[in-house]
């Protein structure tokens, strides 16, 4: 209300020091408002997105970490050990890394792997 006259007269009015002082304190009110009601609303944003990027990671199944175990060169004989299944079943799982582009086949009876791990 002390600038009434002048913005009556003029509408303006010219800002002084004291202004200044209010508009901080209005400012500084109003941001530690914010902090308070909303400051745990915001760390719990914070938080969840830490712990969702820490549960989405991809990790080495069995089956990841038995690939990973083969040596450079293999025989179906040894996928089916490492794997833990049948000799018939290796058959399958060899057609489908080679399908997907993880082995190739040197001989009969001989495979290579292509990639280090299948993530």
């Amino acid at each position: 209300m002390r600038h009434w006259d002048e913005w009556n007269e003029k509408k303006t009015f010219t800002v002084d020091e004291m202004d200044l002082k209010f508009v901080r304190l209005v400012m500084d009110i109003q941001y530690q408002c914010q902090k308070y009601f909303f400051g745990g609303y915001a760390q719990a944003y914070f938080d969840n997105m830490m712990r969702d990027q820490l549960s989405s990671r991809q990790r080495a199944s069995k089956y990841d970490m038995a690939y990973q175990q083969l040596p450079e060169e293999f025989t179906p004989s040894d996928l089916a050990k490492k794997y833990g299944i049948t000799d018939n079943a290796a058959y399958a799982t060899l057609s489908r890394l080679t399908r997907d582009g993880f082995i190739t086949r040197i001989k009969k009876g001989l495979f290579k792997k292509l990639k280090k791990n299948l993530i």
